[in-house]
Order: C-alpha cells, then sequence, then structure tokens
C-alpha cells in the first residue's frame, strides 16, 4: 500500500486508517528487527520484492545510470516524437521557453548536431535558448547540457516567458552574444526565432504513477489553461514568419491540449497546423474545438489506449506561422 498522505510514520502500532492506495502484492525480504531497529540512514538494499505488482514498467537502476550518464536521457515516447517534429536545422535560432530540467533541450541539440553534420555549410550550427523562471532549474538545464556534451550549442537564461517581449527600446541594446548563460534577462526581439518548443507547465494528469492528485477543477479548466495561452501568445510574437512552433504537454485534459490550440488558430489567424512528418499519436477529441481535419493534424497519448499503450498522457501539436 501507498500512503497518500504522508502520515504513516515506522514504527506505527495502531490500525492506520489514512488515505491508502493498493499498488500490488511483494515478498518482504528484510525483517521486521531489522527495519525497526536501524536507522532509516543505515537502512539499503531491496526491502519488498514485488511479485504481483499493479504496474510493470521497467525501470534503469542508480548504478547504470550513473555509469551512463553521459550517454542516456530517460524520456517517455511521446517526448522523444517533440524533438524529432520541431526538427531543428542548422543555422536555426531556437527557444524552449519551459525547459527545465532540460530534457527535451538537449534531445533538441543532439539531434541539431546531427543535422550539422550532414550539412556542407558549417558556417553555423545554430543555438538552442532554454529558459526557464526559476534559478534553479535554469542550473539544472546546465548541468545536463554539460552532462550530454551539448553546452557549446544551449544557452539557458532564467526568464519569465509569458514576458518575453523586448521593447522597441531594449532591441537597440540587445545582443545575444552579451548575455551571460544563467543570468535573468529581459526576453528577446520579436520574431527572433525560427523553431519554437512550448511545453509549458500543466496539470500532469498524464504522469505516471501519480498517487495522489492535488488539483482542483478550476486548474485545470481556467487558471492553467489561461496561464498556457499567455505562454502562446508570448511563442507566437517571438516566432518569425514561416517559423515552426511545437506545443506539448504532458496530460490528457482537452482544456490544456485542443482547446488551445483551437483558441491559437481563432487568435492568430497566421498560424496554422501542418501535418507532422511521424504520426505516433491518436488523433485529438471530438468536440473540442477543432474540425476534423485538424483533429487528424494533431497526436494524443492516452494511457492504455492505442497509441497510448505503455506510456504517458501526452499531447503534440506542430504549428507554423504564415505571416
Amino acid at each position: 500500500m501507498v500512503d497518500i498522505d504522508g502520515n504513516c510514520r515506522r514504527g506505527y502500532l495502531k490500525n492506520y486508517t489514512g488515505k491508502k492506495l493498493f499498488v500490488g502484492n511483494g515478498k518482504m525480504l528484510m525483517s521486521r528487527h531489522e527495519i525497526f531497529s536501524s536507522n532509516p540512514s543505515e537502512l539499503s538494499g531491496i526491502g519488498v520484492l514485488m511479485t504481483q505488482p499493479l504496474y510493470r514498467t521497467p525501470s534503469i537502476s542508480t548504478s547504470l545510470s550513473s555509469h551512463l550518464s553521459s550517454l542516456i536521457f530517460l524520456q517517455n515516447k511521446p517526448s522523444i516524437l517533440v524533438g524529432h517534429l520541431l526538427n531543428p536545422q542548422p543555422g536555426d535560432n531556437i527557444i524552449d521557453m519551459c525547459a527545465s530540467p532540460g530534457g527535451k533541450t538537449t534531445h533538441i541539440a543532439s539531434l541539431l548536431l546531427r543535422n550539422s553534420s550532414c550539412n556542407s555549410d558549417k558556417s553555423s550550427d545554430g543555438i538552442i535558448i532554454a529558459t526557464d523562471r526559476s534559478k534553479q532549474k535554469v542550473d539544472k538545464i546546465n548541468q545536463n547540457a554539460v552532462r550530454c556534451g551539448v553546452k557549446r550549442l544551449v544557452k539557458s537564461f532564467v526568464l519569465d516567458a509569458t514576458k518575453s517581449i523586448l521593447s522597441d527600446n531594449e532591441v537597440i541594446n540587445f545582443n545575444l552574444k552579451d548575455l551571460k548563460c544563467g543570468d535573468q534577462i529581459k526576453g528577446f526581439p520579436k520574431e527572433f526565432f525560427d523553431r519554437i518548443l512550448l511545453d509549458p507547465p500543466c496539470s500532469n494528469l498524464g504522469q505516471r504513477p501519480n498517487f495522489s492528485i492535488n488539483v482542483k477543477l478550476s486548474d485545470i479548466t481556467i487558471t492553467i489553461p489561461d496561464y498556457q495561452k499567455k505562454l502562446f501568445t508570448s511563442a507566437y510574437k517571438l516566432l518569425k514568419p514561416n517559423g515552426v512552433l511545437v506545443y506539448s504537454t504532458c496530460t490528457f485534459n482537452p482544456a490544456e491540449n485542443e482547446q488551445v490550440i483551437s483558441w491559437a488558430l481563432k487568435n492568430f489567424p497566421g498560424l496554422s497546423l501542418i501535418e507532422p512528418e511521424i504520426k505516433l499519436g491518436d488523433p485529438g477529441l471530438v468536440g473540442t474545438g477543432l474540425n476534423e481535419t485538424q483533429r487528424f493534424m494533431v497526436q494524443r497519448f492516452d494511457p492504455g489506449i492505442n497509441s497510448g499503450y505503455d506510456t504517458i498522457g501526452f499531447f503534440i501539436a506542430k504549428l507554423k506561422k504564415i505571416h
């Protein structure tokens, strides 16, 4: 059982009546004496071997991932698809607007390196800007960029992406080369980026495992979608004409997915959905604001259903700014 409230302490003798969730059956590999007589810091190894788990998701042990830390970055299938749909090209200015911890950023950088190696023009590999509101999160992006060997392509900054457009006066003094990695910055000029990844904060309803969901109905229907729309507005302004914008979330909530895309298409006439080169997900939901053609241009991953089998809940849309 999982203690949802986190109130059941070691040595608790009474019948615990708090919120619990069954996750499977297992066999104790440690005696009660070992568990209760040792300090928590002294406990190590496997305490319970799951014999009948509800979830059979394979894991990569800490020891294995530490040995391969410079070679692998664990991601779910839809997250990997995001980078391929963005399809970074040599010379591109790219921004990952809500980038922490940097999994998608470093993947995009790896794809950019691959595409640059296939291109005869070596004058510019391109650059990837990664931003987040928290200095701590930006530091994490930097660490992962170094770990994955793509630091020369990635510049990360502290930035509130809803306020990322420089004024005309601020643009006069803007020079990307003057910005120091890790610093808090004011933003970027309009139409500065060729490709934008917007993977905004969301309700995370598609993540697994999630034993306790502390989110209000008003959050997933109003508060979070409204914030995502503010980020989308900034992304649209930052995108060059003919630029590509990929929007993704790790939730199956249509208010944060199809309805955000429907809103964007209505509010930004110069924006249009484009057919994804790689299609692994299912069509968008009916009755969420997208017409039949548009539904089949977005991709949904719903756990346990068709293409969402054995992965997290996810949504991806690829758009282009026509003018």
